[in-house]
This record gives structure tokens, sequence and C-alpha cells, in this order.
């Protein structure tokens, strides 16, 4: 072995060689495997990341949409309920003047169920605004009621007085506070 080839070129023996290609090759394995293990692992996490965004995303686009929406209906009643009254006023027919009644309490109904729906999906600056809108609305609503009765009872001139001097004010104001929290809704989802 002494006088091999290798010995007088001052090489290693072919085993020596194989062994250390082995061990080469075994070692780029392993980095490979490691730097795939860490791709896959980036991947997965990222994934996570990604889908957790996502989800955080959807919710706030839910809740503000879901805000928009609800203030938006609640101005849309509010106006029912306006158009509804004029029209308790003006017909003549007891049977109709009865179903006008009956759409504007549906009109308030809803207008209580909304903002109830919204104040808890409000933040404290939308909670302030819709205590004053809740505000100027029951304080309007025995109006309201006052103006039905006459209505109803066809004492339309003192029903269209009240309309004109308490109606038309409390709406318009109301109007006016649905309008500011439509207006807040909006650019709170933009600035999301």
């Amino acid at each position: 072995e002494k006088d091999s080839i290798f010995a007088v070129a001052g090489l290693q023996t072919p085993q020596i060689t194989f062994h250390m290609n082995l061990t080469i090759r075994t070692k780029l394995l392993a980095g490979f495997i490691l730097i795939l293990a860490m791709l896959v692992s980036l991947g997965i996490f990222m994934t996570g990341q990604l889908s957790e965004s996502n989800t955080r995303l959807n919710a706030i686009v839910n809740v503000s949409g879901k805000r928009v929406s609800l203030s938006h209906e609640i101005l849309i009643e509010v106006q029912e309920a306006g158009r509804h009254e004029k029209n308790i006023i003006l017909e003549k027919d007891a049977a109709r003047k009865e179903h006008y009644k009956n759409r504007i309490y549906a009109s308030l109904a809803e207008i209580d169920k909304k903002t109830a729906e919204l104040y808890e999906l409000a933040d404290e600056k939308g909670k302030a605004l819709l205590g004053e809108f809740r505000s100027t609305w029951n304080g309007y609503r025995p109006a309201l009621d006052e103006i039905i009765v006459l209505a109803l009872k066809n004492e339309n001139e003192k029903a269209f007085a009240l309309s004109l001097e308490q109606g038309s004010q409390a709406r318009e104001q109301a109007q006016g506070e649905v309008g500011r929290i439509v207006t807040k809704n909006e650019k709170s989802m933009e600035n999301d």
C-alpha cells in the first residue's frame, strides 16, 4: 500500500476520499433540508399571519359597513315617519288614516331598533351623537302622538299647525343629527 499511486502522489486512498465526499454530500443535503424546512415553516407562519390580517380586515369592514348601513337606514326611517305624518294629516279616509298611523309606528319601532343596534357598534363619539339624536327624537314623539290623535279626529288644522311648529323643527334637527352620524361613520369607514 505504501507503494500505491496515491501514496507516491501524496494523496489519500480512495476509501478516505469517498468518506470525505459522503460527508460533504451529507452536509450539503443537511443544509438543503434545513433551508427547505425554514422556507416551509416561514410559509406556514406567513399564511397564518395573512389569514389573521384578513380576518381583522373583514371584521373592521363589516363593523364599519354595518355602522354606515344602520345610520342610513335610521335616516330613511326618520324621513318615512315625517312623510307618513303629512299623509295622515292630508288623508280624508279613516281607513287610510289608520294605515298611515300604523306606518308611522312601524317607522318609530324601526328607528328604535336600528338606533339600539348602531349604539352597540358605535365608538364614544358615535354614542354621543346617537345620544343627541335620541334626545331630540324622544322629545318629538309626544308631539307626533298628539298629531296622530288630532288627525284621527279629523282636526287636521290643529294637527297641521302642531306639525309645522314642533314636528318640522324636531324632524329637521333629528335629520341633521343623523346626517352627522352618517358622515362620521362614512369617514370612519374610509379611515379603517
